[in-house]
């Protein structure tokens, strides 16, 4: 379950967060606070060439090497990332795809 919302500093919308959370049904919940809106277009296609540039050169297929990126940078999915985590994983991702590999993006 996904719950979006919008925070301002005012007694409505707190109202809102506590009601939602209210109508959950017992249990332990994990609430994730994204701060920056996810990555960008542009930074999701540099990625996407990426993966295929360094699969190509190491022969492994597109998905295999996506997998295998998840995996080395220990992050279970790059679409949570925001803008500026992003940024920061884009330019990890190069320096070892460069240093470990050879492969300059």
């Amino acid at each position: 379950m996904k719950f979006d919302i919008e925070v301002k500093k005012n007694k409505r919308n707190l109202d809102s967060i506590f009601s939602h959370l209210m109508s959950l049904p017992d249990g332990y919940y994990t609430i994730q606070v994204n701060t920056d809106k996810n990555r960008n277009t542009a930074q999701n296609n540099y990625y996407w060439k990426s993966v295929r540039i360094i699969g190509n050169e190491l022969g492994y297929r597109e998905d295999e090497m996506h997998l295998i990126i998840k995996q080395h940078f220990k992050i279970s999915s790059t679409k949570e990332l925001g803008v500026e985590e992003f940024s920061m994983f884009l330019d990890k991702l190069e320096n070892w795809a460069i240093s470990e590999h050879n492969v300059k993006l």
